[in-house]
């Protein structure tokens, strides 16, 4: 082997490992921005309020206390109705929750469980039971984020 096909096979080595650290630098910066953030701040408790009057509702999650999650979801709902009357209907501590409505029956259905798609799922299973044909999933989530 020559002094220059061993310099070329040395050249071609580097590289491609050049190109090898560029595509792990390229895929490791993909993965940081399309990855969802973990955000260790959020707290443990969430909260449904209602209105009385118009059903119209607000929901908290990831708050570091009750109170915060409750007073967060009690004004957003407040926000969406113009008689300002609605009142925290559900607390969650770790767990999961699902809300459906019927208009029809002008009813409201929230089941707690330790998986929002099941707590959904009994929700709606409730609202349908009544016999409403209206049934509809509104909300579903878990206390320290959706």
């Amino acid at each position: 082997m020559s002094y220059g096909d061993s310099r070329r096979k040395l050249l071609v080595s580097g590289l491609l490992l050049l190109l090898l650290v560029l595509v792990g630098v390229a895929g490791y910066a993909w993965w940081t921005l399309h990855s969802k953030p973990v955000n260790p701040l959020l707290g443990k408790f969430g909260s449904i309020s209602i209105s009385n009057s118009s059903l119209e509702y607000g929901t908290a999650w990831g708050y570091p206390t009750q109170a915060a999650a409750n007073a967060r979801a009690t004004t957003e709902c407040n926000a969406r109705t113009p008689n300002a009357d609605c009142q925290t209907r559900f607390n969650m501590g770790e767990t999961c929750g699902g809300m459906s409505m019927s208009a029809m029956r002008n009813q409201v259905f929230i089941v707690g469980d330790n998986s929002k798609n099941m707590a959904a799922a009994y929700a709606l299973a409730q609202c349908q039971a009544t016999g409403a044909e209206d049934c509809m999933v509104r909300e579903n989530f878990c206390s320290a984020g959706p």
